[in-house]
């Protein structure tokens, strides 16, 4: 993301060439976490939702590129010696998606774990009967996207049958009384069992973020249930240090597992177990950016970076003003009194500490929100997609940057809303452009890049 939402394409290509030289041929996924150098080092399985990465840098980088010409490069495997096509990785991971779905539904299985590290399963077979909504998200959007750039004839009618059938699921079983579960345990008759929802007696935990944040992200979520979702992450969700991945702690039971693993077993309130883990505050301004609230956007944003950072979070204890934290921790002594002191967290009388630093592609995904959708300028081959959303704050902002088509001047007139495009002037002549859709709200405009000069833009949204 880093490298795509800067325009630099050509470090795109290598990078996706290397990591699908990593794919493991007999199950068409990827190790966990794999070495790049010379060092053969992998794990030995991954989570549920691993298999969506590549396909989704795929996906972009065909967008935005056009390079279709990478489908015919041959790549070796991770577990064998064998080489085949781009295509032919592609191929597999597609097949092993298909696989994933739980027999007589149209749901994708949870397998090994979601994004959520901690929230493993104990049981073993829960990794094939439990849904994480997240991961379906996930996996809708991947796939629908992919169908968009493929050429035709190259796999696109497969991702367009998956993808309409992770719709259908969604449409059909996700959303209940305007809450979308953690997570649905299919049990062998077939019916359902919906698990961290406010009704939930067996997990205690009510609330769960990344289903919410993926469903507008993705577009599965409709316009009024995009802004429920909203507003529920800030009753629920929110904390001054940024919003948490639930609403509450995993019940801990001095280490013994009854759920979820790692949940279950961390004496520690660090990184995921503190709920605050940073990338899922990155991936809810991307959410608010699609959505259209640029207040809730910004504000997100200003909570992950560290200057000045007492200014934003009162509560924050001192910490290290030039790295990127993966987590937001409360200072509680252990997991029993984080678990008794939640509502004082809530109120900001608790300290919050950085946790686990420098951590890798969270400045990359930080960076592409905004660039990409606070400022709305994001770069494709032959175009430049101009789509802000902006807080009342950033009024008449600036922004000066190149994408290899000399330096682009952008000024910002905010309307009463903040986002979209109302118009463009550009060196002072107002530009006649095509508007991008959104579900939501307005959308922004494409803007050929046909000319390496210099120019200066007035954006005006509504």
């Amino acid at each position: 993301e880093l490298f795509s939402s800067t325009g630099h394409f050509e470090e795109c290509r290598p990078l996706i060439l290397d990591v699908y030289s990593h794919e493991i041929e007999k199950s068409g996924e990827w190790p966990q976490w794999f070495m790049l150098d010379k060092y053969a080092f992998a794990a030995d399985d991954c989570h549920g939702d691993i298999v969506f990465w590549p396909l989704r840098i795929l996906a972009d980088y065909l967008k935005k590129s056009g390079d279709s010409a990478i489908l015919n490069a041959v790549l070796p495997f991770q577990d064998s010696l064998e080489k085949s096509t781009l295509e032919k990785h592609m191929s597999l991971s597609l097949e092993a998606v298909e696989r994933r779905f739980i027999p007589g539904t149209d749901f994708i299985s949870y397998g090994g774990g979601d994004w959520d590290d901690t929230l493993q399963p104990a049981d073993p077979t829960m990794k094939s009967r439990l849904v994480s909504p997240w991961t379906q998200e996930l996996a809708y959007q991947t796939l629908k996207e992919l169908a968009s750039v493929l050429p035709a004839g190259h796999a696109k009618e497969e991702c367009l049958l998956l993808s309409a059938r992770l719709k259908k699921g969604y449409d059909e079983h996700f959303l209940d009384h305007g809450e979308i579960p953690g997570f649905l345990y299919v049990k062998e008759d077939g019916t359902l069992n919906r698990l961290v929802t406010s009704k939930d007696e067996t997990t205690g935990i009510h609330y769960r973020l990344l289903p919410y944040t993926r469903a507008i992200i993705s577009g599965l979520a409709s316009k009024e249930d995009a802004h429920a979702f909203s507003q529920l992450i800030s009753e629920k969700l929110a904390f001054p240090d940024g919003v948490r991945l639930m609403d509450r702690p995993a019940h801990y039971d001095g280490g013994v597992n009854h759920l979820f693993v790692r949940a279950e077993e961390a004496s520690n309130v660090g990184r995921e177990i503190s709920l605050c883990y940073i990338h899922a505050d990155i991936r809810y301004a991307e959410s608010m950016c699609r959505l259209g609230d640029g207040v809730k956007a910004l504000d997100a944003l200003k909570k992950i970076n560290p200057i000045n950072l007492d200014a934003i979070v009162k509560n924050a204890a001192p910490r290290q003003s030039n790295a990127y934290f993966s987590s937001s921790d409360p200072d509680f002594n252990d997991r029993y009194d984080f678990a008794k002191g939640i509502e004082k967290l809530r109120k900001g009388e608790v300290k919050v500490r950085g946790g686990w630093r420098v951590y890798s592609s969270g400045n990359g995904i930080y960076i592409a929100r905004l660039i990409g959708d606070l400022f709305g300028l994001k770069p494709e081959k032959n175009a430049l997609l101009i789509d802000p959303v902006l807080a009342p704050s950033l009024d008449e902002s600036v922004v000066d940057v190149d994408f290899g088509y000399g330096l682009y001047h952008f000024h910002y007139h905010l309307g009463s809303k903040g986002y979209g495009v109302k118009a463009i002037l550009l060196d002072g002549n107002e530009l006649k452009l095509n508007r991008l859709e959104n579900p939501y709200r307005e959308g922004g405009v494409v803007y050929p890049l046909t000319e390496k000069n210099a120019h200066d833009f007035d954006v005006y949204t509504f």
